[in-house]
């Protein structure tokens, strides 16, 4: 479970780090 939080927060990361670029 946790494993699964932490790829889906570094998933959203990736998606703000595009829309801020």
């Amino acid at each position: 479970m946790a494993a699964r939080l932490f790829f889906n927060f570094r998933s959203f990361v990736r998606d703000k780090a595009e829309w801020v670029s």
